[in-house]
């Protein structure tokens, strides 16, 4: 039996489409896989697609977003998706379903920039990667989150999941991604406690996320063009706010030599003017 989605209407799951092919996209124009009936829904808001046995979605730019049990997508990552998940475009709520899975394990995958998966990792404690043409890492799992320790010196860039631990130590809630370089790195734990908290809060979930969302005019030009079965690029945005900052000199989170040098330039030029004034007065 294929995976399917389930659409939440009246108060229930209803069936909505099997996924009979390796990748289809949800969304507002007609041209899509599953078109939706929905005014804050983008044109070609979301797509999923499999590769192996796993399943991941991507958010493709939509103007109001999308949330995989509560957890915000960033645009063009792919996230893996476990049998029960729920996933809102905008405000409108899909759940995933395959029979077939039993996740149990916790899994990282590490993707080019065809979304092609060229390493699959599952384990239970701490994992060590030291692979050719792969970053040498370390992952652990704690408690519904990953620390991703990275050895190898290169571009960083994070996503919203992810939060800075030291130097090069990040954490991950799960499902969650990070770029390091020209790969993505994509880590996925057992999440029955977050699918069942966005279960419970539904309802009041959907109707902030509608107060929140921007009705969408039928004139509203799709911010990504993509086909039944074209990959879309993790690394080709559109709008250079899409990627978040190096790390290790734009982010809030450090002082960097410019910035101390930038603060004791200040203070000196305040505490001479002060002296001067002092020495006018006196």
């Amino acid at each position: 039996m294929a995976a399917y989605l389930k659409v939440f209407a009246e108060g229930d799951w209803k069936d909505l489409a099997v996924i009979a092919n390796d990748s289809l996209v949800l969304g507002r124009a007609d041209s899509c896989s599953i078109p939706l009936p929905s005014d804050t829904v983008s044109r070609q808001h979301l797509k999923i697609f499999r590769s192996e046995e796993h399943y991941f979605c991507v958010d493709l730019n939509s103007t109001n977003g999308s949330t995989l049990n509560d957890v915000k997508l960033d645009p063009f990552y792919p996230y893996h998706l476990f049998p029960g998940d729920i996933i809102i475009l905008a405000d409108f709520p899909v759940k995933f379903f395959n029979p077939l899975d039993e996740y149990v394990q916790n899994l990282a995958f590490f993707f080019d920039h065809n979304f092609q998966v060229i390493k699959t990792l599952k384990f239970t404690s701490k994992t060590t990667l030291s692979e050719r043409d792969l970053p040498k890492l370390s992952i652990s799992f704690e408690k519904n989150s990953f620390l991703i320790e990275i050895n190898d010196s290169g571009r960083i860039l994070l996503t919203s999941s992810a939060s800075i631990v030291d130097s090069m130590t990040f954490r991950l809630t799960s499902p969650g991604c990070i770029r390091i370089e020209d790969l993505v790195l994509t880590v996925s734990g057992p999440r029955e406690e977050t699918q069942a908290t966005t279960e419970a809060r539904l309802p009041a979930l959907i109707e902030e996320i509608a107060s929140a969302s921007v009705k969408l005019g039928r004139q509203e030009k799709a911010t990504v063009v993509i086909q039944h079965n074209v990959n879309v690029s993790p690394l080709k945005t559109s709008k250079k706010s899409d990627y978040l900052p190096k790390i290790a000199f734009e982010s809030s989170d450090f002082l960097n030599l410019e910035t101390v040098l930038w603060i004791i330039i200040i203070v000196s030029f305040t505490l001479s003017g002060v002296l001067l004034l002092w020495f006018v007065m006196s």
